[in-house]
């Protein structure tokens, strides 16, 4: 089996001028909503990670161990501050487990906050996670069967323009954790998206081309736009 059997090819990133992986997710928007509950409920996110260990990267990872198993917490190297246990850090930022071979030492007893992520949500919204340049998550796309899976997508990638703006200023992201903000923001926009769905779909398909080629023409420009405003703070 490839390493990576979701990988579709590269995007460009506005924020470095540089190139994101871009993979197609096994599942619909709508089937990764669904999963969400039971993941808040204690289960487990099935990510196709392929070899993309972006994640392991990021700068902190909190243990609690009221949800951690005592053998778990045996396995564990964690280190303590005034916010509690977290995860060690090796030197080139990567966590501690991390193995040679890019794959997690300690899979069966990965604290809860890996076990819950997923980066998908983030990835639909065109967002890619980087808490080190050369591990950046990737971009995701979705199989988009339904009117309910354009609206989710739609909904996503409203949820991220706060992201995109702060990128194209060289602003700091948006306080909080992007994740939540972004899962937020898509059930906050979704009324608002399947009407705008719904209605697109009620146009005859020469007003939908019309609307398509605009909205195309729109992304093309803002993209450039977006590539001239980081090389003038490049500069």
């Amino acid at each position: 089996m490839p390493a990576n059997p979701s990988l579709l090819g590269e995007a460009p990133d506005i924020a470095t001028g540089g190139k994101l992986e871009v993979r197609l997710s096994d599942i619909t928007p709508t089937e990764l909503l669904k999963t969400l509950g039971p993941i808040a409920n204690g289960g487990t996110a099935h990510v196709p990670c392929g070899s993309c260990t972006a994640c392991c990267y990021y700068g902190r990872t909190d243990v609690n161990p009221a949800e951690e198993t005592l053998a778990s917490l045996s396995v564990l190297q964690m280190e303590e501050d005034a916010k509690g246990l977290y995860l060690k850090r090796r030197e080139d930022g990567g966590c501690i487990h991390l193995g040679a071979n890019g794959g997690c030492a300690v899979w069966e007893h990965r604290p809860r906050v890996c076990r819950a992520y997923d980066c998908r949500p983030m990835g639909m919204a065109g967002l890619a996670p980087c808490a080190v340049a050369s591990h950046a998550a990737p971009v995701w796309e979705f199989r988009v069967e339904t009117p309910l899976d354009r609206a989710i997508v739609m909904a996503a990638k409203l949820a991220a323009q706060p992201y995109f703006a702060a990128s194209q200023t060289g602003a700091p992201d948006p306080e909080g954790n992007a994740l939540t903000t972004i899962l937020k923001g898509i059930f906050d926009h979704l009324p608002r998206t399947r009407r705008l769905v719904a209605a697109f779909d009620a146009l005859p398909e020469s007003e939908q081309r019309k609307f398509t080629e605009m909205s195309y023409k729109a992304d093309k420009a803002e993209m450039e736009s977006a590539n001239a405003s980081r090389n003038e703070y490049a500069e």
